[in-house]
């Protein structure tokens, strides 16, 4: 769904299903004025070993960048715990576990920063102490 986002908003949440597709589909949502992608991430010796992890666009995207991500409440690392979690959130009728996870470095408001958020977190799953 990306109906009534702006172009640029649009064009990259359609990247990023397409970057997804080998590891499943990627599903776009809105709820309450947010819009947000559940994107299914490869994610070696976690349960499930693809984690479906849901991504809040910003409000003022791309002024404002994305921060946090969402794991599956049933997904967890090796250790069978979740690195960085911080607590229990509910979106679009599932329940989430909310993780530390921010884009770092300095922020360039014209690049497609959705994707490479996205793309960073292969980062958190590869870590061995995400």
């Amino acid at each position: 769904m990306t109906t009534g986002l702006l172009p640029r908003i649009a064009e990259e949440l359609q990247d990023i299903v397409s970057d997804c597709a080998e590891a499943g589909a990627a599903e776009i949502a809105q709820e309450g004025g947010q819009t947000m992608i559940i994107v299914p991430v490869q994610a070696e010796g976690w349960s499930p070993p693809v984690v479906p992890v849901l991504f809040r666009v910003p409000l003022l995207y791309p002024d404002e960048r994305p921060d946090l991500i969402y794991l599956d409440a049933g997904a967890h690392g090796p250790s069978g715990a979740i690195p960085r979690a911080m607590g229990a959130v509910t979106f679009l009728g599932r329940p989430w576990t909310q993780v530390s996870w921010h884009m770092t470095g300095s922020y360039d408001a014209t690049r497609p920063n959705l994707q490479l958020f996205v793309r960073s977190t292969a980062l958190y799953f590869r870590s061995p102490n995400p």
